[in-house]
């Protein structure tokens, strides 16, 4: 009999049990940081807020089968979330663009204008 969990069945799928609950819980983790962004409104922190305590409170042990479905049944939830902080982003960055910058700087007046030391070097 080998004590290598590498080699053993049962080892193997305790394995992949424990990295999907570490990939879920790590999502739920993670997902936090959604409460933090001012631009969701406070119902959309709420709702999240709520279902991330849900999902932390999963303290029986599950399947990685189930923790693998818990984990893509919370991605699909927050990419709603994600998808509106996107699109706030983007929309943004198009009004940025449409907005005319002067880049060029304006040359001194040279009637007016003598360097001094300061601005030679």
């Amino acid at each position: 009999m080998t004590t290598y969990c590498d080699s053993d069945l049962i080892c193997i799928k305790i394995k992949q049990q424990l990295e999907s609950k570490n990939k879920f819980e790590y999502l739920v983790y993670q997902s936090r940081t959604y409460l933090e962004n001012d631009k969701l409104n406070s119902d959309d922190k709420e709702t999240i807020k709520t279902r991330l305590d849900e999902e932390q409170m999963v303290s029986v042990i599950l399947t990685k089968e189930d923790y693998d479905a818990k984990h893509n049944d919370l991605q699909q939830f927050l990419t709603q979330y994600a998808t509106k902080l996107t699109q706030d982003s983007t929309e943004q960055s198009q009004q940025y663009e449409e907005t005319p910058h002067n880049t060029e700087e304006t040359p001194p007046n040279t009637e007016e204008w003598t360097p001094n030391i300061d601005d030679v070097d």
